[in-house]
């Protein structure tokens, strides 16, 4: 039906883009969908890595890494730019919770297919319309790469990507190099 946005047809990259940026609200019936929300509540199956009462953490369906998980807050939170400096320890909450997964995991085995990223594993969030899903998640990412051209995608200090130090500084009212989120 016109107006209904639950399906995004295959290869429609700059429509899933618009829909990102304004959340994926239907029109028609002002229902909100979110499968991040549906993995929190146990509506969608999910093996839950780590869970706690304001997050939870899986690894990402699309991983672009040897590792590639997700810290998701159990609160329904946009994007980074709806963010508040009351937000700042639940920002610092998912740092902490990310890296101590991520270090649990061993890592893998030698490959000469693969380019690990100096600086070892990355930490941040997507900016809309770059982000997939329209519910917080912060990517946590251990190398090598799965392909050669990943690391672009989440490249520190970009128009699309941004460190968790970035945002944190932002939150915290710094205004420092990277505190625009």
């Amino acid at each position: 039906e016109k107006g209904d946005f639950k399906k995004v047809p295959r290869g429609a990259a700059p429509w899933t883009m618009i829909r990102n940026c304004f959340g994926s609200l239907t029109k028609r019936t002002g229902v909100h969908e979110c499968v991040f929300c549906d993995y929190v509540a146990g509506r969608k199956e999910r093996e839950l890595l780590y869970s706690d009462d304001r997050v939870v953490v899986f690894r990402s369906r699309t991983p672009v890494a040897a590792e590639h998980l997700l810290v998701v807050p159990r609160e329904h939170l946009g994007t980074v730019h709806e963010l508040r400096p009351s937000d700042y320890d639940l920002i610092k909450h998912m740092e902490d919770v990310g890296r101590k997964t991520l270090s649990t995991i061993p890592p893998p085995p030698d490959s000469p297919h693969h380019a690990a990223v100096p600086g070892g594993p990355v930490f941040g969030f997507h900016r809309p319309p770059f982000n997939s899903v329209h519910h917080l998640h912060l990517h946590c990412i251990k190398p090598p790469w799965r392909q050669p051209w990943q690391p672009i995608r989440f490249q520190p200090g970009t128009l699309w990507f941004t460190t968790v130090g970035a945002l944190l500084r932002r939150l915290g009212g710094s205004s420092g190099p990277g505190g625009r989120v």
